[in-house]
């Protein structure tokens, strides 16, 4: 009786997240500030956003950038910011596939991405690529393990990577 509890809680949440993800875009397509729009947003995304995403997730992310540039890119680094996990996995999946990343961004995609090990905002570093990027992805990889957006972006960045996996793999003096 309790694992058919458990598993319709499960059931009701997967459903409940699915129904919050649909029309996420239709909330922001007319919003007059970024403001606006993250408020819009608010009653859609639930306490913990279990990563159901689809191309809505793109369209909101093309609506967001091309009406607000980079105020909305700051907009959702704030509020992957927030400690609301919701916001922090929805704001780094549309941050994950904004580009136009550069190396001043790291040490905030660093910060995003210590707060959540593993997750959407390592893509960004992988955009990147640059040695410093790939540092904190490395940094990283112990906490999110390979079969993560860590490893994603590790691995799409190929042969690079490997100096920096081999220094991990070095013996430390005591």
């Amino acid at each position: 009786m309790k694992s058919l509890i458990s598993f319709c809680a499960v059931a009701m949440a997967v459903l409940t997240a699915a129904a919050h993800a649909e029309n996420r875009d239709k909330l922001v397509a007319d919003c007059a500030t970024i403001e606006a729009c993250l408020s819009a947003l608010d009653p859609a995304i639930p306490e913990h956003e279990i990563g159901i995403y689809s191309a809505e997730i793109d369209a909101v992310r093309v609506i967001l950038k091309n009406q607000f540039g980079e105020d909305a890119r700051n907009a959702l680094i704030e509020k992957a910011r927030t400690g609301h996990d919701g916001w922090n996995n929805f704001a780094t999946a549309l941050l994950a596939e904004w580009g136009g990343w550069e190396e001043k961004h790291i040490p905030v995609l660093r910060e995003l991405l210590q707060r959540d090990h593993g997750g959407w905002i390592a893509r960004a570093l992988g955009d990147i690529g640059s040695p410093a990027a790939i540092e904190v992805l490395i940094e990283d990889l112990p906490y999110a393990g390979i079969h993560s957006q860590t490893g994603w972006a590790l691995a799409k960045l190929g042969t690079d990577v490997l100096p920096y996996v081999l220094s991990m793999l070095e013996p430390t003096s005591a």
